[in-house]
């Protein structure tokens, strides 16, 4: 909570629904901040920004599936047609760190690793607009492995819809009750509660991918 008024308008950008919806979750609970669209590819935050000319901070996801220029591009694209009054504020987000020079020459401000906490985020966020002498603009901190393989490997299995019991079979065998102590260990790791958030976390910081869903009985 902050005793600045201002409230700062925010786009969401990235090609994953589940990412944008993790981003949203942990801005939007934030009084001085208000999240004013989000955009699933480059066209959509060209549109976006040209419909909301007052957005401070455009949240960008460097690396997309339709093209892993897409992000470096689009921001030299807003840069060249902005206008000379505007203040938009452009926040990348990449666990690449040789995209790094090309989207700062590009015109973003400050780049996130995948691995940031919501504190660091929010604390990001809100330094860019109203204290930009207090950020770090282009450092993206080693990532770390907060899990282990095999929870790496049951986290995503979850994000494609396997129940407990068919992870335990696609993993060799394992027992139900197995695959449930792995899943409170990944949970706590994460600061989570249930599966859904332990994915979203998962998919925002970079430790699994987004990969297509599988039914099970």
């Amino acid at each position: 909570m902050t005793t600045d008024k201002k409230i700062i308008k925010i786009l969401l950008a990235d090609d994953q629904a589940v990412v944008r919806a993790g981003l949203k979750g942990l801005l939007q609970i934030e009084d001085d901040f208000e999240i004013t669209g989000e955009a699933k590819n480059i066209q959509e935050v060209k549109d976006r920004l040209a419909t909301r000319p007052d957005t401070d901070v455009l949240i960008l996801d460097l690396k997309w599936h339709e093209n892993s220029n897409a992000g470096i591009e689009a921001i030299t694209e807003i840069r060249a047609k902005q206008a000379p009054t505007s203040n938009l504020r452009i926040i990348v987000i990449t666990n690449y760190s040789d995209l790094l020079a090309d989207a700062e020459k590009a015109g973003a401000d400050i780049a996130l690793s995948k691995n940031f906490s919501p504190d660091m985020l929010i604390e990001t966020v809100r330094n860019t607009v109203k204290n930009p002498a207090n950020i770090t603009r282009f450092r993206i901190d080693p990532k770390t492995d907060i899990l282990t393989p095999k929870e790496k490997k049951i986290l995503q299995l979850m994000q494609r819809g396997f129940p407990d019991k068919a992870i335990a079979f696609e993993l060799g065998g394992l027992s139900e009750q197995t695959i449930k102590n792995h899943n409170k260990n990944i949970f706590s790791k994460l600061n989570v509660t249930n599966r859904q958030e332990a994915v979203t976390r998962g998919l925002l910081q970079g430790i699994i991918e987004l990969q297509d869903t599988a039914t099970h009985s």
